[in-house]
């Protein structure tokens, strides 16, 4: 048996490395995605006043910060018993759309970029595509922080939670920066579009992978819906297989710890057969995206390049331009049209003891689970990530198409590269230790 290890897998976020076994004539017989950090913030919020969990989930990671915020946030509404009012659900969703596309631009343009230019690192990518053209892509990327910084109270880690609703206002100043912010990021968006768009059309071919019996999940209404809607799992001919709301996701959510890993696999059971699914951006492609008029054309051309039957793991890169014009142009649809006249705060507080959030993060669905004692500290956390579910089904994937085939040169380069297609990240998404979620975390109040 031989034994190669892929440590660590570069630019992702987060810490990994990938085993492959071989035989001894080198033929591949087995791949292992292994996460190696560990962050253990279900054991880390337990014991905590429901009140500060969102600030707290926010640290988890550096980069989706403000998703796990307001995932974190709608799980502790529901904690409370309230539905925040209208004006608060918004300013909740511009924050959203900031960190998806804040997130997705440095993954283009700092972890992809290389891949697609044959570089063997990001300042040589940089070069070559022009520094003057990257620097002022990440200058325009820079207005989500800002907008997140404005609307959250702090750029990193966001702290205007209530619950329940939002801890200020915007006034009519804020709204106009807020508003010019969103017409840079749409033209990131597209510039995005455009260079991956040419450099796709000159890059190396990426393998294809065969992916007909692979399912793929989103949160959505008629369409896509970051913020809310249900859990809908869609085939490979984008077809709706099932779909459930998210306070009910225990009926079709199961994790399995690995001894190997410190992050739990995800998958779906539908009645009664195990369902792999891929979250993120092509979860969401598959619900659709008619809403607004550039992400709308965008899509009405790349629907036709992407056959789900068949996995291109490059035209990801794509989608994630196209994501960013359709969250620029879906803040600049609130900031332009949002009622201030409103409350911002539901305070009818009942406590329920028990709440469940979930949006669309970067890289796919993300759910928080709490359950509370009688005085609303937290006793039960469950926090299931995107990358869970998406490093299962890359694990299925990578077995399924190398298994058999010789381990030569080349192996770990076309291994990583399919790997940072689906975008992981390790730390939102390490909850045990030797398979076992085993950390003890005491905190005594006197």
């Amino acid at each position: 048996m031989k034994t190669i290890r892929i440590n660590p897998v570069s630019r992702i976020e987060g810490h990994a490395r990938i085993t492959v076994f071989a035989d001894r004539s080198s033929r591949i017989e087995k791949i292992f995605f292994q996460s190696t950090e560990f962050r253990g913030y279900e054991k880390i919020l337990t014991g905590l006043p429901a009140e500060d969990a969102p600030r707290i989930s926010s640290t988890i990671c550096g980069i989706c910060r403000a998703v796990h915020f307001i995932a974190s946030l709608k799980a502790v509404d529901s904690i409370y018993g309230v539905s925040p009012p209208e004006l608060a659900e918004k300013i909740r969703q511009v924050v959203l759309y900031a960190n998806i596309i804040e997130d997705h631009a440095a993954s283009l343009l700092l972890l992809a970029l290389p891949d697609l230019v044959n570089e063997g690192d990001v300042f040589a990518s940089f070069r070559k595509v022009g520094t003057r053209k990257i620097k002022g892509l990440l200058n325009k990327r820079s207005s989500a922080v800002k907008i997140i910084e404005i609307l959250a109270g702090r750029f990193l880690h966001p702290v205007a939670a209530v619950p329940g609703g939002w801890a200020k206002k915007p006034d009519k100043h804020e709204l106009d920066v807020l508003s010019r912010y969103s017409t840079d990021l749409l033209t990131l968006g597209i510039e995005l579009y455009e260079l991956f768009s040419d450099l796709l059309e000159h890059a190396g071919s990426f393998e294809q992978f065969p992916s007909k019996h692979m399912h793929f999940m989103t949160l959505c209404g008629e369409k896509t819906d970051f913020y809310g809607g249900d859990i809908c799992v869609l085939n490979s001919s984008k077809k709706e297989v099932f779909r459930v709301e998210p306070s009910n996701y225990e009926d079709v959510v199961a994790e399995d710890e690995r001894e190997y890993s410190y992050s739990k696999d995800a998958y779906l059971i539908y009645r009664g057969d195990r369902v792999d699914v891929i979250t993120g951006v092509l979860g969401r492609f598959s619900a659709g995206f008619h809403e607004y008029d550039h992400s709308s054309e965008l899509y009405s051309q790349i629907e036709g390049e992407i056959d789900l039957n068949t996995l291109l793991p490059e035209k990801a890169y794509l989608l994630r331009a196209l994501e960013i014009v359709y969250c620029a142009e879906a803040m600049k649809d609130i900031t332009e049209n949002i009622d201030l006249s409103g409350e911002i705060v539901n305070r009818d507080y009942r406590i329920r003891r028990e709440g469940i959030g979930a949006v669309e993060a970067p890289r796919g669905t993300l759910i928080h689970h709490y359950t509370t004692d009688a005085r609303g500290f937290i006793r039960r956390v469950n926090i299931i990530t995107p990358t869970q579910f998406n490093i299962n089904s890359l694990n299925v994937i990578l077995n399924q198409h190398f298994r058999g085939r010789r381990a030569g040169k080349g192996l770990a380069e076309s291994i990583e590269k399919i790997v940072r297609t689906f975008d992981p990240c390790i730390a939102c998404s390490t909850h045990s230790i030797n398979g076992k979620s085993d950390l003890d975390i005491r905190i005594v109040r006197r």
